[in-house]
């Protein structure tokens, strides 16, 4: 079962995070907003749910500072705004984050390691501005999120529903059937190269990819 926390800065409190992706936005993509703010999503999933006050305990004791965070429990943090733009990792990309959280989520409730199957870290960047979806496309997949190793969904703050939030995504690797060796050609040109790379979600560049194939072509190595 998996349950969600958000986590963002209280009124008042400065989002220096939230100020500088304004000013990116602005200056990089000349798309002018008001406001941007940021709230810290933990989806944690374990094999046997956590109790409403372990939820809590973990909200306050692990995962903000109650003296400038407030946090909400499998609803929607977010209000009074345009557009809500949710990244966070694709199934199979490490989330270092999320592991120290699970180790410190492990140690504040005293389970022994294993009864968490994993927490998952993501970011909301929620904008106060007069732009349309379109914009808002943009700004997700052009500045946001490396579309290689991260996911992005777009809330428009029209439709946002405070009490029903987001739904728990747990980036959990399926796998179907037994696993089996493919023959990947990298002998080829380089657009060819950078394909493979998206395709296998490798996160290389284009010099990356030909350093590793010249790797594998080296007769000491294979």
């Amino acid at each position: 079962m998996a349950d969600r926390i958000e986590i963002g800065f209280k009124e008042g409190v400065r989002d220096a995070l939230g100020e500088k992706v304004r000013r990116r936005i602005i200056e990089h993509l000349d798309i002018h907003v008001n406001e941007v703010k940021t709230i810290e999503v933990y989806t944690i999933d374990a094999d046997d749910g956590l109790t409403g006050e372990e939820l809590k305990k973990v909200a306050h004791g692990s995962l903000s500072d109650p003296i400038i965070h407030d946090f909400a429990i499998n609803n929607g943090l977010a209000d009074r705004f345009d557009w809500l733009i949710e990244v966070g990792f694709k199934p199979g990309v490490t989330d270092n984050v999320g592991k120290t959280a699970r180790e410190a989520i492990e140690l504040l409730l005293g389970r022994s390691s294993g009864r968490l199957a994993g927490v998952y870290t993501s970011r909301q960047y929620v904008i106060r501005g007069p732009i349309g979806r379109t914009d808002a496309e943009r700004i997700a997949s052009a500045l946001l999120a490396n579309e290689l190793i991260e996911r992005y969904e777009i809330v428009d703050g029209r439709a946002w529903d405070r009490e029903k939030g987001i739904a728990p995504y747990v980036p959990r690797v399926a796998v179907a059937g037994l696993p089996q060796a493919e023959e990947i050609d990298l002998d080829v040109d380089d657009q060819s190269l950078l394909r493979i790379s998206n395709e296998r979600i490798l996160a290389l560049n284009l010099e990356e990819m030909k350093a590793f194939r010249d790797y594998l072509k080296d007769e000491a190595i294979v």
